[in-house]
């Protein structure tokens, strides 16, 4: 395809003036670039869109609201707020689609395994919107989150693949966050963090924004990922509404995987599994109550009710597991697993279940499960 050409300049002068913007064929690059109300990204068949491999093309922006800081860098002082803005971004729009048969492409090697004072940038995020598409495309080599939708509404995914390394951590492939009526379908993922993962704020600023992710629909996909189908860590504004069905998981971690911790707060309910295969996980069905990674930014001794999930349900799902462990289910005094359903639930795998205060009903579970 030959050398990469720098299209920053007539890139962005087009989605300033232009309500579709076609990308041709070809190998180019470009600086991050913003998407408008009404407009329409297009991807040409054998087109590949590259961000710069230079830091200091990417800006700083402020944290998400429901985040209170940036979600990655913590370990580098001075600790900070910021993140570098995502290459393809959209703040405060509607009616942004993303469309066609090319590649967005993140050079993520470049970030990788560097260490920084700011937040790396996600690949494709939208903030505050309402009416977005996402189809057709293939995002590639992101240097953190993959497709982020933040603290937005009425959202179709479909049709896409992801490629990202498997051994690379923080490569998630799609991210709702705090997003509410999203159907996901049709989709190819491979990255080296969750498939997808259920977000809605991170501790005390996730409490306090109270922004839910709700109403969201995920079907027809198939993961090759560290974890499968994640809600959480990060799941401090709520998760309510969330329907899965005919997926295939092929993870090296848990597959169907709900994460919570003690600083976390916030609920997990009202969530469905329909028609999931798994070929390989270390866990089938997962629910943690010690999930580490305090907000730094929460308040001196800020202490939150423990979170609360329940209202789960298991049907037709299989998995060969090996060596692995068909499910670990874990409540706690206060805050007990409740009105649990699994129906036609087997999972192959050399150890059962670990299952602490929690309550429901099982039919046709194998190995037989810990619920009555």
């Amino acid at each position: 395809m030959g050398l990469p050409s720098d299209i920053t300049g007539d890139l962005r002068d087009a989605l300033s003036r232009c309500r579709v913007v076609t990308v041709l064929a070809g190998n180019h690059t470009t600086k991050p670039i913003n998407l408008t109300s009404n407009q329409i990204l297009y991807l040409a068949n054998g087109s590949v869109l590259s961000a710069s491999p230079n830091f200091n093309d990417f800006p700083l922006i402020e944290p998400l609201p429901t985040f209170g800081r940036s979600r990655d860098g913590l370990s580098v002082p001075p600790y900070t707020f910021l993140r570098y803005q995502p290459f393809v971004f959209a703040y405060r729009q509607t009616n942004v689609t993303i469309t066609g048969a090319g590649i967005i492409d993140g050079q993520g090697s470049a970030w990788w395994h560097a260490t920084f004072h700011y937040g790396r940038p996600g690949l494709v995020e939208f903030l505050n919107c309402k009416g977005v598409t996402v189809e057709g495309v293939t995002l590639q080599n992101s240097p953190f989150w993959t497709l982020h939708l933040a603290i937005s509404q009425d959202i179709v995914v479909r049709y896409l693949t992801i490629n990202n390394p498997r051994n690379i951590d923080n490569t998630d492939g799609i991210d709702p966050d705090s997003a509410s009526n999203v159907l996901i379908h049709d989709c190819d993922i491979t990255c080296g963090d969750d498939g997808i993962a259920i977000k809605s704020g991170w501790d005390y600023p996730g409490v306090t924004q109270a922004l839910p992710s709700m109403n969201i629909t995920i079907r027809n996909m198939n993961f090759h990922t560290l974890n499968g189908i994640a809600i959480g860590s990060e799941m401090s504004g709520g998760v309510v509404g969330v329907i899965v069905s005919n997926v295939t998981i092929d993870s090296h971690g848990p597959a169907l995987y709900i994460k919570t911790g003690p600083s976390r707060g916030g609920y997990v309910e009202g969530i469905m599994y329909d028609g999931v295969t798994i070929t390989a996980a270390t866990q089938g069905i997962a629910v943690a109550r010690s999930y580490g990674d305090p907000n730094p930014s929460n308040p001196h001794g800020w202490a939150p009710p423990a979170s609360q999930v329940h209202d789960l349900t298991y049907l037709h799902v299989n998995g060969s597991l090996g060596d692995g462990t068909a499910g670990v289910l874990l409540g706690a005094s206060d805050a007990k697993l409740y009105n649990v359903v699994m129906d036609d639930v087997t999972m192959m795998a050399i150890n059962g279940w670990l299952c602490i205060d929690i309550e429901g009903s099982a039919t046709k579970v194998s190995p037989p499960g810990c619920l009555p």
